[in-house]
């Protein structure tokens, strides 16, 4: 699997992350020295040590295949994986992005299409716009805005969620 990903992009990672499960063993350390890569791991017992790979599974197991009964054929849960990863690119919002989806980030796109507190009227809007922080209050007048969601790919269990002004 190491080998195809490696393929795939045309060279080896500088490093390797992970847990010191047995399959992190002799054979895959003898892999990582073969093409100098520097494996490293978790600290055993420490919750967080490895904290972007499990925020990962978590975010794998939660929002990506939550409406996904497992498929056993290879080409079904890939075909559920590729479509979870776009959506999780492409529209799903991430706090530490500001709102942004990841594509959206790595694109350097700093307004989000239908989005009333962007634009022309982003100064003005953004003092209208509500925070969800406790004791932020809304400041001016309140701008009336739609929630349009659809559903990517028709899959209930990925949103993408749309602000427009309202007429």
């Amino acid at each position: 699997m190491l080998d195809r990903a490696v393929k795939r992009v045309g060279q080896a990672p500088k490093y390797t992350i992970t847990d010191q499960g047995t399959q992190f063993g002799e054979r895959y350390e003898e892999w990582c020295r073969r093409r100098g890569v520097k494996p490293r791991f978790g600290a055993v017992g420490k919750r967080g040590s490895i904290a972007v790979v499990e925020r990962f599974h978590r975010t794998l197991k939660e929002e990506l295949l939550r409406g996904v009964l497992v498929p056993y054929a290879t080409k079904e849960i890939r075909r559920a994986l590729t479509v979870g990863f776009r959506w999780y690119n492409e529209h799903r919002p991430h706090m530490a992005l500001q709102g942004r989806a990841p594509r959206e980030a790595y694109e350097g796109v700093s307004e989000r299409p239908g989005d009333p507190t962007q634009g022309k009227e982003a100064g003005r809007a953004q003092e209208n716009s509500v925070r969800l922080e406790r004791g932020t209050a809304m400041k001016g007048p309140a701008r009336e805005v739609r929630l349009h969601i659809a559903y990517f790919e028709g899959r209930r269990y990925l949103p993408v969620v749309r602000l427009e002004p309202a007429a």
